[in-house]
Order: structure tokens, then C-alpha cells, then sequence
């Protein structure tokens, strides 16, 4: 063993005294890293505390003291009121840090970060805290930790007390005390073993109510009734009493599939209660008591959970109201512990829990800390047959069956709980049931007609009287509701055309209904408004009516035949355009033609003729004529780019790629690697092949290392296939990267680098057409990164 923990009760000096001299051998050893005694005192005495805490730290020199008070202790798996228990733990391989911090005018959530900041380091295991929870909001508190090392576990809870009036709550670290403020130890260590387990055990009961009016722990209104006169109603609690005196029957919570309790602590003039851990308004909370044999449940699963790691200490923080509960039975779940390691806790008004990077305050929650410095996975304790339970060493044994008689009457009394509320809940249910889809179909249908935006009317069976209208229909028309109802369709002459109502009607009576019948309808002012008009048979004071819902759609065929007449606009104005290209491209192409074969009779004609700079004006003129004309041919294909000449067909986007690769014929130093295995798409060939040839041509084009490297890859996104094709160029400045897609835009003096400007206009065009997008990534001087995405179906 290399943690030990011994637990025993606290009387006076001498038996202190006496008990540290018999356990010296483990207290005082010199092999002792830390030594840390918890103090869980049922008696609420500030110089009671100092006392005992310097004692301890006079006999054990080193020891460190974190306690609080209680309203009730464990000791060795034994439950004890008014009694003040000690636990010493003894490590070797652990370092302990305390914090004592009182509570000034700032707020909880900054205490619980400084707190944390004081404590936290990498080493930490795990963070125990006490509290004087009356007087600082726990769930704050935690909150704050949490936001320092939401990894760090966290125990402990709220200072209990015996529920006697005007009884204060402490908390103390070695000889500080305080009624207001937090105590708390961390452990840090390199073999440490920590887990924290809880369980509730409370069913909830009765109807599900909602908080309508809450600030963090005190609720107002539940259902909008005053919080203590809810608690009256149920519990049949008087004005004059303690609220305490229900606190065994708390709320229950029910949030992502976990029952949390909130159990009441005060009652404020206002009949508002204080409850231990915040309610947040529109909660929905359920009364709650407590199922002993889910009890026994959760105590089997929590003993066979703890086996099956190294255990040497265990330290229970469990709620008081638990202890009422069960009274002289709250042992049935802390004795099976002491078999497991040595056992030693108090009963809280709120529990301290960590879970899922989460530290939560919970009520009426039993909890428990499993600590182990040891290597192995086997159960290091075993206890003897027989208990020590005081500090003079007398010995009593202890009943294995601790289950008496009021244990039966409890288990007895949640069975018939349940059972009549089981009873009762599927009644109710059924009888909500019936006037909940009684009551939903006429609300469903009311809202339906008066707040549907649509305009709506109830007619009689020949289409003819009006019976109701909603609002939207009276707005629709300009009628007022006494024009309307009672009066005919043939009065207000709302048919356009009256021969098609007889035609609808009889398509009802045929079909019992008609959908989006488009028809022409009158309105007051003389217009005629085109609808969409969908009707159906329904029943009135066991009449059949007729329902009608009307649609406008007038604006929409407007908007429709502008849209045909705008589509036949752009058609014709895209086909002219294409012929202005055409044409314009080829009334420059002739003349080009000329001045290139006028350059070329004078190049070879009259070569020896020029000197040197003439020469060089004539390859001038040359390459001009050149880029002329291929600028023109890059325009051309521009506004070739949205007609449709090719048919789509599924193509290799690696046969693709080597043929764009083949037709540009790299030169020797630079060479181009295509690094996966393409995918095969359904794409236009020559649009897509034009792609790959500009990116590639663009990335050799601007190559301005010696051993020059293109590398093109894919890879498959969601419902995108994303290439790039990546080189080692010259690269491009982040400013310029929108601009290099715009037309006819060179980064590079076209003298240096030959280039129309069009190519990746084109590149952006293609790809925009597949719906992709198109991007660049590049660091100046080391080379870019051409990104396209296209739809992997098309």
C-alpha cells in the first residue's frame, strides 16, 4: 500500500494525542511526502475548528487541514450527526497545495479563477473544494474553475450544518476559518490515480411544471404560481414552516438525458425559494422522492465500477438530504465502501462534480473520490472483520445486513409511490390525451384560418353564400366583413368567369377536393387577380361547406412572360455579340494578315538591307502582329465559352491532363508530375482540356528556375472535386491575386513575358460555368498554387 488512509472520531486532546502515537508508525514516517487531514465537524464552532486544526498540525508536524461543517459524517462507512470525524491521508508519491480564500464584494465566478490560477499546474490530479455555500454561489464558483482547466476534476461540496436555527457554516484551512469564503487542496502527482462517481436514486413524480420566473438559485413563479405555494399544494406544508423539512423531496431537471436534483433551502417573504444550484427560467422541473431500490441499484453498479481499479482511499460527499431520506438506513450506502478501502466523507447542502470537462453542482447526489498511488490493478485494501468507530480504540461489530425495519417501510412506500402515480399518469395521459387532440384540431384549424396569409373563405355547398372569411381575404378584396357574410359569390360577383364555378364545384363532388386550379377572381375595386385555387368538402354543425384557399399569382405570370420576353432579349443580344466577334475579329484579322506578309517580304527580301536596330524594329513589328493576333483569337475564344457546341460525356481526367501536357511540349528543364490518379467526370472535353492547358501553360510560362517542377493533384471534397496545380515560378504578391483572373490583366511587361491576358479569364469562365470556383495561392519569388473545385456530378 502506498496511500493510507485512517479515519477516526475527534473527542478531545488526549485521545488525539493517544491516536497519533498508535498509527506513528504511518503518521510520522520519515518516507511521508504529504500528509493531508480532512475535518468534517457536526459541530459549528469557529474556535472548535482553530482548535482541532492546530492540534492536528502540533502532533503531526507538516500536516496540512482543509475542513468544513457538516450535517452529518462518515466515518469507516459509518453514519454519524454531531460528531466530528478526522481523515488522514498519507502519501508518498504525491505533493499537496491548500488555498483558503474568503469572499469579499467581487463575484463568485473571479473567485473560482483565482482560486484555480493559484492551484493549477501540470501535474494537478484533482481539485477538492469546500464551500459555505449560503453565502457563495458554488455554481459560479465551479464555473470559474472550470474556465482555468476544464480537465481538472473537481470534489468536495457545500458546508453543511445541523439545521438548528441561527447555525453558521464554516470552512477552515490549517487555522483559518471563515462563514464566507472556500476552501480547497490540490493534488499533484506523477502516480496518482483519481476517478469520481455519482448517482441520484430520486424518481421523479407527479406533472411536469416549468419555471416561469427564476434568478440563478431563487425561483419566483413555477407556472406563474409563487414557488412556496406550489411547495404548499404538494407537500402540504404550512406558512410556518421550515423549508428544510422538505428538502428531501426536491426538483428534478432533466438535461441532456440526466436527472439533476435542486433541492429548496429558504424561503424568502416574497414566498420565493432559494434552492442549492441555480434554475434557469423555462426549465422543466418535476417533484421528486426517493426510490430505495433504485438506491441499492446504483449502490451495486457503483461497487462493481470502483473494483475494477487500484483503490486505497475513498472519500464520500454526499447530500443531506439523503441522510434524511433514509435516517438511520443512509449507511446501506456507504458501508459497502469501507469493504472496498478505507471510507471518509460528510453529508453537504450540494455536491462538487466533474464530468465530460465539466464541473457541475448537483443536490440530493451522493458522490464519491477513489484515490491509488499504486501501480497495480488489484483491490489493495482489505479490511478487518471488525471496525474501529472511536478514538479510544473500543471495537464493535458491525451487522452485514444494515437494512432495518424502516429501510422495508421506505422501499414499501416508493413501490406504492410509484405505482399509484403510474397508475395516475397513464389515466391523466389519456384523458389529456383525448382533450388535447380535441382541443388541438379546432386551435390547429382556427390559427390555420384566421392567421394563414392566404386569403380563405367557407362557403355553402353550392359555392354560393358566404359563411366566414378570414382577414387575409377582406385585405385581398377590400370588402368588410358585413358585405361578405351571408351574402352570394353572385352578389359580389367575385367569379370572372361564373361558368367555370360550376365546373369546380362538380370536380369536388367528384373528387372531394381540387388542387391549385388556376382561375380568374374579382376583387371589390373591378379588377380581375389570377389565383391558384385549392378547395376542400368540410363539415359545420354537421353541414357539408366548402373550404377555399386561394394563392395570387397574378404578379407571378406577370413576372413570368417578362422573364420569356427578357430570355428571347438576351438570346438575341448573346447572338449578336457572338457576331460582333466574329465579325470584328475578322475585319482585324485581314489587315493583320497583310502587315504580317508585307514584315515576312521584307525580312527575307531585304534582310542585308537593315543595320542592326532595323532588325530589331522589324522582329518588333513581328512580334506584335503576333500577339495581336493571338489576342484576337483569345477573344474569340471568350465568347465561345457559354455556347452550348459540345455535348457532355464521362471523360479521363488523366487522359486530359497527359494530352494538355503532350500538346504544350515542356521544355527539358522543367518537368511536370501528376501525383494521384484522377477521377473520371462528366464534363465537356475541349472546355475542360482549354482548363488544364491554361493553368499548366501559365505555370511554365512564368517559370523563372533552372530546374523548373509543375505538380498537379486532386483530391475529392464533400460534393467538389478540388485540383491544383502547384509550381516553383517566379510567384505572385498577395495584391495581385484578384487581378491576375480579370481580362486582359499581366503582372509582367508582355515584352518580357509573352501573354494575351485572357487565359485564366478563360480559366475562371470554364470553371464558373461547372459552378466551382477558382483561387490562387502563392508566395512571391517561390512559386503559386492554382485551386479549382468542379460539382463531382455534373
Amino acid at each position: 500500500m502506498v496511500l493510507e488512509t485512517i479515519n477516526t472520531y475527534y473527542e478531545d486532546y488526549l485521545s488525539l494525542e493517544k491516536f497519533v502515537s498508535n498509527n506513528g508508525e504511518v503518521l510520522l514516517a520519515s518516507s511521508n511526502r504529504a500528509v493531508l487531514v480532512q475535518v468534517f465537524s457536526g459541530i459549528c464552532d469557529k474556535n472548535y475548528l482553530v482548535a482541532i486544526s492546530r492540534q492536528i498540525r502540533e502532533l503531526i508536524p507538516g500536516a496540512e487541514v482543509i475542513g468544513t461543517t457538516t450535517s452529518g459524517e462518515i466515518m469507516n462507512g459509518l453514519v454519524s450527526g454531531l460528531k466530528t470525524v478526522l481523515s488522514f491521508s498519507v502519501f508518498r508519491h504525491s505533493d499537496i497545495k491548500l488555498v483558503f480564500a474568503e469572499k469579499d464584494i467581487g463575484d463568485d465566478y473571479e473567485l473560482g479563477r483565482s482560486i484555480a490560477n493559484t492551484l493549477n499546474s501540470d501535474k494537478a490530479k484533482v481539485l477538492i473544494l469546500f464551500a459555505t455555500g449560503l453565502r457563495v454561489n458554488a455554481s459560479q464558483l465551479l464555473k470559474g474553475v472550470q474556465s482555468v482547466n476544464d480537465a481538472l476534476p473537481v470534489a468536495g461540496g457545500n458546508a453543511g450544518d445541523n439545521r438548528s436555527k441561527n447555525t453558521q457554516r464554516f470552512v477552515c484551512c490549517n487555522e483559518n476559518v471563515t462563514d464566507c469564503g472556500v476552501v480547497g487542496v490540490i493534488l499533484e502527482s506523477d502516480h496518482l490515480k483519481v476517478a469520481g462517481h455519482s448517482h441520484l436514486g430520486w424518481q421523479p413524480l407527479g406533472k411536469e411544471m416549468t419555471i416561469t420566473r427564476a434568478e440563478g438559485s431563487r425561483v419566483y413563479t413555477i407556472d406563474y404560481i409563487p414557488a412556496y405555494q406550489v411547495y404548499r399544494q404538494y407537500l402540504g406544508v404550512n406558512t410556518n414552516s421550515n423549508i428544510f423539512n422538505v428538502m428531501e423531496f426536491p426538483l428534478t431537471i432533466c438535461k441532456h438525458g440526466i436527472i439533476i436534483a435542486r433541492a429548496p433551502f429558504l424561503r424568502y417573504e416574497d414566498d420565493s425559494i432559494g434552492f442549492h444550484g441555480d434554475i434557469a427560467e423555462g426549465e422543466k422541473v418535476r417533484f421528486s422522492f426517493g426510490d430505495v431500490e433504485m438506491i441499492l441499484e446504483k449502490v451495486d453498479i457503483l461497487l462493481q465500477t470502483i473494483q475494477q481499479q487500484p483503490v486505497e482511499s475513498i472519500f464520500v460527499y454526499s447530500c443531506a438530504s439523503r441522510r434524511g431520506f433514509l435516517q438511520e438506513s443512509a449507511q446501506i450506502e456507504t458501508l459497502p465502501l469501507q469493504d472496498i478501502a478505507p471510507t471518509a466523507g460528510f453529508f453537504t447542502s450540494g455536491e462538487f462534480f466533474h464530468a465530460d470537462n465539466s464541473n457541475q453542482l448537483l443536490n440530493t447526489t451522493m458522490t464519491t473520490l477513489v484515490l491509488s498511488e499504486s501501480n497495480g490493478s488489484q483491490k489493495v485494501f482489505a479490511p478487518e472483520p471488525e471496525r474501529i468507530v472511536c478514538s479510544d480504540s473500543n471495537v464493535a461489530v458491525i451487522k452485514d445486513n444494515v437494512a432495518d425495519r424502516s429501510l422495508v417501510i421506505l422501499k414499501s412506500l416508493a413501490h406504492l409511490v410509484n405505482t399509484v402515480t403510474s397508475e395516475l399518469n397513464e389515466r391523466t395521459a389519456e384523458l389529456e390525451a383525448a382533450n388535447k387532440a380535441l382541443y388541438l384540431s379546432e386551435e390547429r384549424f382556427s390559427k390555420a384560418f384566421l392567421c394563414n396569409p392566404d386569403p380563405i373563405s367557407i362557403t355553402t355547398m353550392n359555392a354560393e353564400r358566404y359563411v366566414e372569411v378570414n382577414d387575409a381575404w377582406l385585405e385581398y378584396t377590400a370588402y368588410q366583413r358585413d358585405e361578405v357574410i351571408g351574402h352570394t359569390s353572385s352578389e359580389l360577383s367575385s367569379w370572372a368567369i361564373p361558368e367555370e364555378r360550376d365546373q369546380i364545384i362538380i370536380q369536388i363532388q367528384e373528387h372531394g377536393k381540387i388542387r391549385n386550379l388556376e382561375t380568374k377572381f374579382k376583387i371589390k375595386s373591378g379588377e380581375i387577380r389570377t389565383v391558384l385555387l385549392s378547395a376542400e368538402i368540410i363539415d359545420m354543425e354537421n353541414e357539408p361547406h366548402l373550404l377555399f384557399v386561394s394563392k395570387d399569382i397574378t404578379e407571378w405570370r406577370m413576372a413570368e412572360k417578362r422573364s420569356l420576353e427578357l430570355m428571347m432579349e438576351l438570346k438575341s443580344a448573346n447572338l449578336e455579340l457572338k457576331d460582333f466577334a466574329y465579325i470584328v475579329s475578322h475585319d482585324l484579322k485581314a489587315p493583320l494578315r497583310g502587315i504580317r506578309s508585307l514584315a515576312d517580304w521584307l525580312y527575307n527580301d531585304y534582310q542585308d538591307k537593315f543595320d542592326e536596330e532595323g532588325k530589331e524594329q522589324l522582329d518588333m513589328l513581328i512580334n506584335r502582329v503576333d500577339r495581336m493576333n493571338k489576342l484576337i483569337e483569345g477573344i474569340l475564344r471568350y465568347s465561345r465559352l457559354t455556347s452550348k457546341n459540345e455535348e457532355k460525356t464521362v471523360i479521363n481526367i488523366n487522359q486530359v491532363v497527359e494530352e494538355a501536357i503532350e500538346m504544350l511540349q515542356p521544355p527539358n528543364n522543367i518537368s511536370i508530375i501528376i501525383e494521384n490518379e484522377m477521377p473520371w467526370l462528366t464534363l465537356e472535353r475541349t472546355r475542360t482540356q482549354q482548363l488544364f492547358t491554361n493553368l499548366i501553360n501559365n505555370a511554365m510560362k512564368y517559370m523563372d528556375k533552372p530546374n523548373g517542377e509543375i505538380r498537379i493533384s486532386c483530391q475529392k471534397q464533400g460534393e467538389f472535386w478540388q485540383f491544383s496545380i502547384q509550381d516553383n515560378g517566379c510567384g505572385i504578391e498577395e495584391k495581385n491575386f484578384d487581378n491576375i483572373f480579370t481580362v486582359f490583366k499581366t503582372l509582367k511587361s508582355r515584352d518580357e513575358y509573352e501573354s494575351t491576358g485572357i487565359g485564366l479569364t478563360i480559366v475562371k469562365k470554364i470553371v464558373e460555368i461547372y459552378g466551382g470556383t477558382v483561387w490562387v495561392e502563392s508566395k512571391f519569388g517561390k512559386g503559386s498554387t492554382f485551386y479549382f473545385t468542379v460539382p463531382s456530378r455534373n
